[in-house]
C-alpha cells in the first residue's frame, strides 16, 4: 500500500475537478470537504464517494443554486444539481 500526503491527495482531487469544469476556488472547497470525510471515517462522504464526482460535473456545472424559500429561521435551497459541499 502506497501512502500520500493529506496535501497532495487534496491537490490531486483538486485538479481533476477543475480538469472537470470547476473554479479553482470551488475545487479546493470540494476537495476539502471529501477528504475531510475521509479523514473523519464517514466513507459515504470520502474519497470512494468522489469517484461519481466528475460524471455528476458533466451535469451540474455552472448551475448556481437558487434560494426558493427564506425566513429568519431557515432557506429552502435549490441545488440546481451542483455539488453539495458548494450549495452548502
Amino acid at each position: 500500500m502506497k501512502k500520500i500526503k493529506i496535501t497532495e491527495l487534496t491537490a490531486f482531487l483538486e485538479k481533476i475537478l477543475i480538469k472537470n469544469g470547476l473554479t479553482k476556488p470551488d475545487a479546493k472547497i470540494v476537495a476539502e470537504d471529501y477528504v475531510t470525510g475521509e479523514l473523519d471515517g464517514k466513507f459515504s462522504h470520502g474519497i470512494l464517494a468522489f469517484l461519481g464526482i466528475p460524471s455528476q460535473l458533466k451535469v451540474g456545472v455552472g448551475k448556481k443554486p437558487k434560494i426558493v424559500k427564506q425566513s429568519a429561521g431557515h432557506a429552502f435551497i435549490n441545488g440546481n444539481q451542483a455539488l453539495g459541499p458548494l450549495v452548502a
